[in-house]
This record gives C-alpha cells, structure tokens and sequence, in this order.
C-alpha cells in the first residue's frame, strides 16, 4: 500500500503479486497428499487468474522436494479423473520419465483443491482486488477489470 501511495505504481502491482504468490505457495506447503484427500471439484473464473498462482506453487513445491520438474494432467486425465467413481483424493504422484528424472505430475484434483483454498481465502481476494486499483492507476483498464471481475467471481457462494 506504501507504494501505491507513493505513486509507484508498478511496484505496488509487482508487490501484490508477489504476496498472492507467497500465499499460494504457503497452501501447498500445508498439502498432504493422501488419498483419503477430499475430492474437489474441477474450479474456474471466466479469466482464471487463480491459475497461475496455483501452478507456479506446483513447480515451487516439485523443485523444493529436490524433484526433476513438474507435470501437469492434460485435458483428458482432467476429464477421466472427474467422471471417475475412484475415491482417491491425492494431489499429486512422482513418475519417472524417458530420461530418468523424477517428475511430480500434478493430479487435478491438486488443481480442484487449490482453487478451493484460493476461492475461500479473503487475503487472495484482497490482494487481486488492490492489485486491479493499481492496474487501473497505471492505465491498464482492461486487466484491472479482469482482477475486479475475478474478485467477484471468486467471492460468489
């Protein structure tokens, strides 16, 4: 806020940025991964800024546990994974892939439970909704409308 009211503007946004990833990042640290996990359902936005967030957390969570990389399920796991009577809630499993390496392959219910964390967490909201204000003192209107649209989004029951 300090930046903002400085007139930095391009500091602030950076700086609400970088908060929402922290907080992001500091949910998947919190993650279990079990298969007694809820199973949440797939979320979106229209503009799915909560996306990101959750990925970068992903990668972030692959290469502190000493991994190769990450992976990510593609549109078709997604689809099998939901229509699936299975009740396993886990978030991830490590694979091995062509060359050896370890790879942390994100299951989508990883996805499901991080905009879930995302969704019901005021700080997150309150971190794209100050970064939208910033946006639009810097001009860029139509990105700051997407946060504000995301915030409302977001904020629905």
């Amino acid at each position: 806020m300090t930046r903002k009211i400085q007139g930095e503007f391009e500091m602030a946004s950076l700086n609400y940025e970088s908060g929402a990833q922290a907080l992001a990042r500091s949910f998947v640290k919190k993650l279990v991964n079990h298969e007694e996990n809820p199973r949440f359902p797939h979320g979106q936005t229209t503009h799915n800024l909560w996306l990101p967030y959750a990925m970068k957390s992903a990668v972030f969570n692959a290469v502190t546990d000493d991994l190769g990389g990450a992976a990510f399920p593609t549109s078709d796991m997604a689809e099998e994974y939901y229509s699936s009577q299975d009740k396993d809630g886990r978030l991830w499993k490590d694979v091995t892939d062509h060359s050896e390496k370890t790879l942390r392959l994100f299951l989508p219910n990883f996805f499901g439970t991080m905009f879930f964390m995302l969704k019901n967490e005021i700080t997150f909201r309150t971190f794209l909704g100050n970064r939208s204000t910033v946006l639009m003192a810097m001009g860029d209107i139509e990105e700051a409308e997407k946060h504000l649209f995301e915030v409302d989004e977001l904020s629905e029951p």
